[in-house]
């Protein structure tokens, strides 16, 4: 259970705008593919592009887990990834934690 002093781990599904930090977040085609860690290095796994909308400027990044994504001045880390079930119409999910 999170506290305080330890913030909530924030779930973004497939396609559907979240508010996070006051940005609008979405994640989109996730498959795998390559895609960078937080130290900068190459990896290869399930991925997706995390949209990030100021409402004026939007940055699109392609993140994994391992991946580290700056949200109104604040790091987050990708903690967990999953593309979903097409054929069940589930929808694939991000889920980003303040970094520490």
């Amino acid at each position: 259970m999170p506290t305080s002093s330890q913030p909530a781990d924030q779930r973004v599904t497939e396609n559907s705008p979240s508010s996070l930090a006051g940005r609008q977040v979405v994640v989109f085609n996730i498959w795998e593919r390559g895609y960078a860690r937080a130290d900068g290095s190459p990896a290869t796994g399930v991925a997706g592009v995390l949209s990030v909308s100021d409402g004026k400027i939007v940055k699109e990044t392609t993140v994994g887990v391992g991946s580290r994504v700056d949200i109104a001045g604040t790091a987050y880390d990708v903690v967990a990834i999953d593309p979903g079930t097409p054929k069940t119409d589930q929808l694939g999910f991000v889920v980003l934690r303040p970094a520490r």
